[in-house]
């Protein structure tokens, strides 16, 4: 895909929240 994927926005999301 590559039309906003959910998934990559989860994955930094989750990487954010980790920091």
């Amino acid at each position: 895909n590559g039309r906003g994927d959910p998934s990559l926005l989860a994955r930094a999301a989750a990487f954010i929240d980790a920091k």
